[in-house]
C-alpha cells in the first residue's frame, strides 16, 4: 500500500511509535547522567558548605575578639 503513495495509518503510527521510543531512550539516558551527576555532586556541595560554615564561625569569633581588643584599647586611652 505504502509503495503506491497510500500511506496506511498503521504504518505511520508505527513510525511515530519508533520515533517516540528513540526519544524516550535518549531522555532516559540523559536523566541517568543527570542523576549520577547529582549523586556525586551533593556530597561535595555539603562538604563545601560545612567548611564555609566552620570558617564563618571562626571569623565571627575572631571578629568578637577584635571588638573586645578595640574596647580595651579605648579604655586604656581614655
Amino acid at each position: 500500500m505504502e509503495q503506491q503513495w497510500n500511506v496506511s495509518e498503521r504504518c505511520e503510527l508505527n513510525r511515530q511509535i519508533r520515533a517516540d521510543n528513540r526519544l524516550l531512550r535518549g531522555l532516559k539516558m540523559e536523566l541517568q547522567k543527570i542523576a549520577e551527576a547529582v549523586k556525586t555532586s551533593i556530597p561535595k556541595i555539603a562538604k563545601a558548605m560545612e567548611n564555609i560554615f566552620a570558617n564563618l564561625i571562626i571569623s565571627h569569633y575572631k571578629h568578637k575578639q577584635a571588638q573586645k581588643a578595640v574596647a580595651q584599647c579605648d579604655e586604656w586611652l581614655n
